[in-house]
């Protein structure tokens, strides 16, 4: 046992040791509607694993991920829940489920007190209390809610659609959140306004609309919010079903068009005559991101599990890309903050996941960890749609390395993930079935 002045000593090493930054990037892929297929993914030593869920269920069409403080919210579109991750430890835990009955919610932004989410079948912004997630407020919106973003004592919400009828809206409200929740101003903007991006006291919008043959038209507008007013440029690019996620890092602002991503410019809109990043023409561009200089594009084919995540470096290098889940629409990155020290090996994790072997495999893999103190461990299988092929719940009462061995022999061949969860703590590993 350590010494009360070495505890000491230890206490005050890990305060005064210097911090270092490194990110967590999320992944959600919506599934497919009226299916329980959506599914989450956690990117990290150059591997991305599936985050489990109780019976391996998120929900039905995932729509989108926020981050606030150390708390991941997951919401589902057509199930009506938000799944809310605790990520302030290695890995995440689930902490709470807020069920939005017959509200349909899409995005969700913050301010100190108080959550928003945008409802399509309310229409409106559902209000909750931060302490108790208990509703405080319904704001109701002539159409249907998509976007939101909280600057200063303002709330701006796109209205994609009307508010009966699936015919593309055309505005974006400023509402004051400060006390009545008002209606400032309406900006009228490219028709299906989408996501919403602030910069300088401008705000960009994308936009996308459909043609008869269901290709997107896409488009771009610019709110001056100083002056009001608003420029549009209209595109008139047939995307594919690609959606109109728009990012801006360091200054510049990017935007999918076609099979390419493009620089643009934020005076007059217009696309830069050559992509920085191009992809395969048989693949669509579903999603895209950027983080600290790496772009994520989701892409698929024919928006069935496995779909695909392509990294590319600021120059538009290919990194590398992995399998997920259906329709990969949206992602969250997440700063973890961590101190280097010489201790590591005096305070141990709660548990560890050593590689599960043979892999690849024919029937039957060991899966090897150890536990820092007796406990119950939770080891779940899952196929890369999110479904739990095989669940089973080990009482272990030592810290010697254990192995537990799953026969695969009712699943057939294919890429899984090994998921063991202690308390909340979880890890992954890939494993490869070929029969």
């Amino acid at each position: 046992m350590l010494s009360v002045r070495y505890r000491f000593a230890l206490v005050l090493l890990l305060f005064f040791m210097p911090l270092f930054a490194a990110t967590r990037p999320y992944v959600l892929c919506e599934g497919n509607y009226m299916t329980t297929n959506a599914s989450l993914w956690s990117y990290s030593e150059s591997a991305m694993s599936l985050v489990g869920f109780p019976g391996g269920i998120l929900g039905d069409t995932g729509q989108s991920l926020t981050i606030d403080d150390d708390q991941l919210y997951v919401v589902c579109n057509n199930s009506n829940n938000i799944e809310v991750l605790d990520l302030s430890h290695e890995g995440e835990s689930r902490e709470r489920t807020i069920l939005l009955t017959n509200a349909s919610p899409r995005y969700i932004a913050f301010t100190d007190n108080a959550a928003y989410i945008s409802c399509w079948l309310l229409p409106g912004i559902l209000v909750l209390d931060r302490n108790n997630d208990m509703p405080i407020d319904t704001i109701y919106t002539d159409g249907k809610p998509e976007d939101l973003l909280v600057v200063g004592d303002s709330l701006y919400v796109s209205l994609i659609e009307e508010k009966t009828s699936y015919d593309k809206n055309n505005k974006v409200l400023e509402i004051d959140i400060r006390d009545d929740a008002t209606v400032r101003r309406t900006f009228t903007v490219a028709a299906g306004p989408e996501h919403l991006v602030y910069h300088d006291s401008v705000i960009y919008v994308g936009s996308t609309r459909y043609d008869e043959d269901w290709n997107a038209l896409i488009a771009l507008s610019k709110i001056d919010l100083q002056s009001g007013d608003v420029l549009i440029n209209d595109l008139e690019q047939t995307t594919g079903y690609n959606g109109s996620d728009l990012i801006l890092e360091d200054d510049t602002l990017y935007y999918a068009i076609q099979n390419g991503i493009y620089t643009i410019d934020t005076t007059t809109l217009e696309p830069s005559n050559d992509p920085i990043i191009q992809v395969d023409s048989t693949l669509f561009i579903y999603s895209l991101a950027k983080n600290s200089g790496t772009f994520y594009l989701g892409l698929t084919d024919d928006y069935i599990a496995p779909d695909y995540v392509y990294r590319y470096n600021a120059q538009g290098d290919f990194l590398g890309q992995f399998s997920v889940g259906a329709s990969p629409g949206d992602y969250a990155f997440y700063n973890i903050v961590d101190t280097v020290s010489a201790v590591d090996d005096v305070i141990a994790d709660a548990f560890e996941l050593a590689a599960p072997y043979p892999n690849p495999f024919n029937h039957q893999v060991s899966i090897p960890f150890r536990l820092s103190e007796a406990n119950i461990a939770r080891i779940s299988v899952f196929s890369l749609e999110g479904k739990c092929v095989h669940e089973s719940y080990i009482a272990v009462n030592t810290s010697d390395w254990q192995e537990y061995s799953w026969n695969a022999y009712d699943v057939p061949s294919g890429v899984y993930l090994v998921n063991v969860a202690v308390e909340n703590t979880v890890f992954n590993k890939k494993i490869v079935l070929l029969k």
